[in-house]
C-alpha cells in the first residue's frame, strides 16, 4: 500500500501529481489514488518505477542544462532564452506533449517524425542515435497505441491551433508582468 504522490508546485495551479508505487505495491492502490486525485481535479501520472527526481524534474534539468549551456556559451542572452519558451515551445507545450507535438510536425506521424528528424536530433543533443530508431521507436509506439488517419491529424491540427489562438489572446488580455 505504500506509494508516493510528487505534487508539482503551486499544486492548487498546477494540477500534475506523479505516483510511484514501490515493487511490492498493488496496482489497485496506485488505481485508486489516481482516481482520488483525478476526483479533486488533479492530474495524476503513473511512474512506472522509481527514479531519482521523477519524470518532471528531470525533463526539466535536461531543458535547463541546455538552457544554462546555451547562454553560458554566448548563443542567446537569458531574456531570449525564456522568451523562446513562454512564446514558443512552452505555448505548445502548455496544451500537448512532445509525442502529440511530433505526431502533427510530421505527414506520416512519429514513425516519419523520427525519420526525418531523428538523426540531426540526435547530432543536437548529443544523444544515443538508437533513441529515434527502430528497436526504440517500436516501444514507444506500442505504448502511444494510435496511428491517426490523415483527417484525423488534419482536425488535431485544427483543435492545436484553435487552442493556440486562444491562448495568445487570453495572454494578450493579461497585463504585462
Amino acid at each position: 500500500r505504500c506509494l508516493v504522490a510528487h505534487p508539482v508546485n503551486p499544486p492548487h495551479l498546477i494540477p500534475l501529481v506523479e505516483l510511484v508505487g514501490a515493487p511490492w505495491t498493488a496496482p489497485a492502490i496506485i488505481a485508486k489514488a489516481k482516481a482520488i486525485y483525478e476526483a479533486v481535479g488533479q492530474a495524476p501520472i503513473v511512474v512506472k518505477r522509481e527514479i531519482d527526481g521523477f519524470i518532471l524534474n528531470r525533463l526539466q534539468a535536461v531543458l535547463l542544462s541546455e538552457a544554462f549551456r546555451l547562454v553560458g556559451d554566448g548563443y542567446v542572452t537569458p531574456q531570449d532564452l525564456d522568451k523562446t519558451l513562454k512564446d514558443g515551445l512552452g505555448l505548445r507545450w502548455s496544451f500537448m506533449g512532445p509525442f502529440e507535438t511530433i505526431e502533427l510536425n510530421a505527414p506520416g506521424g512519429i514513425p516519419d517524425y523520427c525519420r526525418r528528424y531523428g538523426p540531426s536530433l540526435s547530432a543536437l543533443s548529443m544523444a544515443n542515435p538508437s533513441l529515434y530508431a527502430d528497436e526504440n521507436l517500436a516501444r514507444i509506439l506500442a505504448q502511444w497505441g494510435k496511428a491517426l488517419a490523415p483527417e484525423q491529424v488534419a482536425a488535431r491540427m485544427r483543435w492545436r491551433d484553435r487552442r493556440l489562438a486562444a491562448l495568445r489572446a487570453h495572454q494578450r488580455s493579461q497585463p504585462a508582468g
